[in-house]
């Protein structure tokens, strides 16, 4: 889920959700489309201060995304789908707590080294992709809304435009 999707003002990164399951369902599932995996996570995280949060991966969900691709054959394509992207640069800052990149993308990436991975995020409503290596890469879309609060052009100075995954 996005930051503007978390519930605010309560006293844990658990409650923070809750509305968002109650109306929508889960804050990370997975499915298969082919030969294609698609996860769909939270790394969204609330830190029990009025609208503060940071991107990071709870340990409850690493385990998850842990099993979940011990059943997924290695050659098979995986695509991870969450709103903070994992890096703004290719020098991960571990723990550097930053609203937004993820502080601890290497725990995610350490699961997804058997695949070739593509990591899909937003948040930052910028276009831009990152090659990790050969195996794992990043594209980081902007928002369908632009950034409507400083003109009716995105940050990366186009207009905005529909995408479609």
């Amino acid at each position: 889920i996005g930051n503007h999707d978390m519930e605010m003002g309560v006293r844990s990164f658990e409650h923070s959700y809750k509305t968002y399951e109650d109306y929508f369902g889960p804050i990370y599932y997975s499915f298969n489309r082919g030969k294609a995996h698609y996860i769909i996570l939270d790394n969204c995280f609330y830190i029990n201060r009025d609208y503060r949060y940071i991107g990071y991966i709870d340990e409850r969900t690493l385990q998850w995304i842990e099993k979940d691709l011990a059943l997924v054959p290695k050659d098979h394509l995986v695509f991870v789908m969450m709103h903070i992207p994992s890096s703004t640069t290719k020098d991960i800052k571990f723990n550097a707590l930053l609203p937004d990149e993820t502080s601890n993308a290497n725990s995610l990436y350490d699961l997804l080294k058997d695949h070739e991975a593509h990591l899909i995020t937003g948040h930052t409503h910028v276009n831009g992709n990152v090659v990790f290596n050969d195996r794992l890469m990043e594209h980081n879309t902007a928002a369908v809304c632009a950034g409507f609060w400083k003109s009716m052009l995105c940050s990366d100075r186009y207009p905005p435009r529909l995408w479609t995954l």
